[in-house]
């Protein structure tokens, strides 16, 4: 079973239910309390649940500012990089007798993909144009007067800015999801020995306790108790036909982390 938000919302909602049932059912708790499980034993677990919990649902609205914050991100990286791209093309059709301009403002350069290396290059064009009479005069034509240029310069330190914060919310995420991962092992555990005890004790006789605190049994085949007629058995399958009969068994459950802003 792949491990999802769902699938461990769930499974918390299930554990959590066995538990609580389990401390306030006066025949589970006596029976249980001479295996071990008393009151601070089954508050041990409650706690662990507790806390699992919380990490939790704390990852869960961690990932979705993540997503948020990462589209906002990404607009913001592709409008400042198409208008940086028009002024690129526009000056560098302007200049191209000027071969000193051209290599000055890194015309011919090829426009960066990523935030880390789109910005410096970006910064560095805008701020050589305010700075450089001659290239503002020239822009000025364009309508790139200085006021116009430091404002560009603030949308992409913005983005500059979003884009750290966004690097430092996923930091955060995959450190809660290792936390998370790693006290839902440990809950495992506690809830693998607790159950252990429980259907130890009723699932041979009373398996309709372990249903009364939502702990899932499997029902068992029933013996023929009808004599079999020989010459009524059917011939065994082919290789081809005969079906399978084990039980796939469960898949080790992972974490898959996508993130493609860089």
């Amino acid at each position: 079973m792949a491990r999802t938000n769902k699938t461990i919302e769930i499974y918390l909602y299930r554990e959590g239910l066995t538990l609580q049932d389990s401390k306030i059912d006066p025949l589970i708790k006596e029976q249980i309390a001479t295996n071990g499980y008393n009151d601070a034993r089954l508050e041990e677990g409650i706690t662990m649940h507790g806390i699992l919990t919380s990490i939790n649902q704390n990852l869960i609205a961690g990932r979705g500012e993540q997503l948020k914050l990462g589209i906002l991100v990404l607009d913001q990286f592709a409008e400042v990089q198409r208008k940086f791209s028009h002024y690129v093309e526009v000056l560098k059709s302007h200049f191209h007798n000027t071969k000193d301009i051209i290599k000055e403002l890194a015309l011919d350069d090829t426009i960066r993909r990523t935030i880390p290396t789109f910005v410096p290059r970006a910064i560095n064009f805008y701020t050589l144009l305010i700075n450089r009479p001659h290239l503002l005069a020239a822009a000025a034509i364009f309508g790139l007067t200085a006021e116009k240029l430091q404002e560009e310069i603030n949308q992409v330190t913005t983005l500059l800015g979003l884009h750290k914060e966004h690097r430092i919310l996923i930091g955060e995420n995959q450190r809660l999801t290792k936390e998370r991962d790693m006290k839902l092992e440990e809950f495992r555990r506690y809830m693998n020995e607790f159950k252990s005890i429980l259907f130890m004790l009723f699932e041979k006789d009373n398996p309709q306790i372990l249903e009364r605190v939502n702990v899932f049994v499997r029902n068992k085949r029933q013996p023929r108790t009808s004599p079999v007629d020989p010459n009524t058995v059917p011939a065994p399958p082919t290789a081809a036909a005969k079906p399978n009969t084990l039980e796939p068994a469960e898949t080790t459950e992972t974490t898959e982390t996508t993130d493609k802003l860089k």
